[in-house]
């Protein structure tokens, strides 16, 4: 089979779903050695689709070799390096992207997205202003910007946009509703309707977001006794695994806002005897024939508040005081990317004194902006 039946072949293994066979025909035509990017850059497709970010990186790599003077390339292997959390390795990339086009608009929102995880304002809000000199209706970074819970940014956003013509700007239809969670969010970005358990795991291993969590729970004593633990706006489970590798006594409960999250969850959760899964909203925590008043010794609101609409956050913090045993613990931590859906992002002293004056004590700053408070 020649080079090109080859990767129609593994087109066609990709669409179907099978993704390792893809991959394993996309080998079969690097080793012909006819030095085309195409077979590379399937391969880094593929391996991105599976949550193997290192091997993904790796074949990009390949592919700059053969396509060094493509801008796209430099700029792709910059957003999978972002993706991977390997942060100076992006920023290089997507410096060399701008070396070989200093008008691509893309590459300097990508720039912008690494500088405002390393926490470099000025530089994220720079490279966001040359993507809007250069395409003003850039969507992802007009509002990115907006979101940004700083007000000389917010400031900077507004002069832009005042000298900005409105013609094609398009509002992100974000919608904070349970359709859209569904399948905006874990269908459309997430991929419930695909992904397995196994190949998502790895992916956030190895980005680093267990370590980071491991090193919080490091900083907690949690009993050496059976306990209720839950987990507020699961997602795809992932806190609730590593918790329940590392405490077998515990015993979980866990719940989203998306109907989609919740199935997955159930086909897919490695721990089904000892987890109880549901849908809901952090509003009324609660599952039919059960309040759960008092119930937990532990809860984790790891990434959700800086989703919830002000009146859903406030009555949050009460129901979370309502379900914790008097003198129960709260894992708390915001997430604070300028995603189109984090429509609540806080001052970190602000999101600790929300807390407070609802009935909980601060009774330590853990790692990666964790805190661990405590009901009165």
């Amino acid at each position: 089979m020649n080079y090109k039946k080859l990767m129609a072949e593994a087109s066609r293994m990709s669409d179907s779903g099978n993704l390792e066979e893809a991959i394993a025909i996309c080998h079969k035509a690097i080793n012909m050695d006819i030095q085309e990017p195409d077979a590379y850059y399937e391969q880094a497709l593929l391996y991105r689709r599976l949550g193997e970010l290192d091997h993904a990186i790796s074949r990009f790599e390949h592919v700059t070799k053969l396509n060094s003077g493509d801008a796209s390339v430099f700029n792709n292997l910059g957003v999978l390096c972002y993706e991977a959390e390997r942060w100076h390795d992006a920023i290089r990339n997507l410096y060399r992207a701008l070396d070989i086009d200093s008008s691509y608009a893309d590459a300097w929102y990508n720039l912008g997205r690494v500088f405002l995880h390393l926490g470099d304002m000025d530089k994220a809000v720079f490279a966001w202003q040359k993507c809007l000199s250069i395409r003003h209706d850039h969507k992802e970074v007009i509002y990115a910007l907006k979101r940004l819970p700083n007000d000389k940014v917010r400031a900077i956003t507004t002069a832009i946009s005042a000298v900005l013509p409105t013609n094609g700007i398009v509002e992100t239809p974000f919608t904070y509703s349970q359709e859209w969670y569904d399948k905006a969010y874990h269908i459309g970005r997430v991929g419930v309707d695909w992904k397995k358990f196994s190949a998502v795991n790895l992916q956030y291993e190895k980005s680093g977001r267990r370590a980071r969590w491991e090193s919080v729970l490091d900083e907690i004593q949690v009993p050496d006794r059976s306990i209720e633990w839950l987990e507020v706006g699961c997602h795809l489970g992932l806190t609730t695994y590593w918790t329940a590798e590392r405490f077998p006594q515990v015993r979980f409960h866990m719940f989203d806002f998306s109907q989609e999250a919740v199935s997955w969850c159930k086909q897919q959760f490695p721990f089904p005897d000892r987890t109880v899964v549901w849908q809901g909203s952090v509003e009324c925590i609660q599952l039919p024939h059960n309040d759960l008043t008092e119930l937990f010794d532990f809860v984790s609101c790891i990434d959700v508040t800086e989703h919830l609409p002000p009146p859903i956050y406030k009555a949050m913090i009460e129901e979370l005081r309502r379900v914790l045993k008097p003198g129960g613990y709260l894992i708390l931590m915001q997430g604070n990317a300028p995603n189109v859906e984090h429509i609540h992002i806080l001052p970190e002293n602000e999101l600790v004194a929300d807390f407070a004056a609802v009935g909980f004590d601060l009774v330590k700053c853990l790692p990666y902006r964790h805190y661990l408070l405590k009901v009165r």
